[in-house]
């Protein structure tokens, strides 16, 4: 549900200024997009700090702040009424949405040997929120309007978030403070000499920097910018917002 809510929650503001926001606010889409970008931005830098408070923390707490956070700045979205406003409102959807990758992800690997089908399910579940973040928002916009689009996902997160607290710390599973750092760098690289273990850690930085950069240029990219592409090339085919 994490990695679904994370990629879902960042991808609805796409789906609604290409269908509904530029009409409703009178606003050309290539003015109203880099309104998102603070919340993208967030999205990545923030990352770091949600990792280090969960290390130091909890990472179960944070998980449940990451639902709750989300929800609640995704229906803070659906109540705005002008760019600005969803623009700060989308800020701390990609402040929450940093918390998952780094948390969520060493939780599904923790204490594990074999981690390829852990990852591979968790992978198939975040890209099921990319997939229905359009669709959804779509028919959200069909049946109550934009701004229910952001609210009733918002709210059912925060649900989830309760739901989460509740089955951590009731005693349904053990806390999980402060998690045990595994020394896997000492294992790796122990035998290495310092000056190839430098040189090996600038090499695999930079073509996880690289890989990394393509990759999430070209897939965010192409994912924000569907929705509107589709709208306006098979005005034909989808006559409505579900529809495209």
């Amino acid at each position: 549900m994490g990695h679904f809510f994370d990629h879902f929650f960042v991808l609805i503001f796409a789906t609604s200024a290409a269908l509904i926001l530029t009409i409703e606010w009178g606003i050309d889409y290539a003015v109203l997009i880099p309104f998102a970008t603070p919340g993208f931005v967030a999205f990545g830098l923030c990352s770091i700090p949600a990792g280090w408070l969960a290390d130091r923390w909890s990472r179960d707490g944070m998980m449940v702040i990451f639902f709750l956070g989300i929800g609640a700045s995704s229906a803070l979205a659906g109540v705005a009424n002008g760019p600005m406003q969803i623009a700060g409102a989308l800020i701390f959807v990609g402040v929450f949405a940093s918390i998952y990758h780094p948390v969520g992800l060493a939780m599904v690997v923790e204490g594990r040997s074999q981690t390829g089908i852990p990852l591979a399910i968790n992978g198939v579940f975040g890209n099921l929120g990319v997939a229905c973040a359009a669709l959804v928002t779509g028919f959200l916009i069909d049946t109550w309007g934009w701004r229910s689009a952001f609210i009733i996902p918002g709210l059912f997160s925060i649900v989830v978030g309760i739901s989460y607290w509740w089955f951590c710390f009731s005693g349904w599973r053990s806390n999980g403070n402060k998690p045990e750092v595994v020394e896997t760098f000492k294992e790796t690289c122990g035998n290495s000499t310092a000056s190839n273990t430098k040189t090996n850690i600038a090499l695999v930085f930079g073509v996880v920097l690289v890989t990394t950069a393509i990759g999430g240029f070209v897939f965010q990219s192409t994912t924000f910018s569907l929705p509107k592409i589709l709208n306006e090339r098979l005005p034909d085919l989808a006559g409505t917002a579900t529809s495209v």
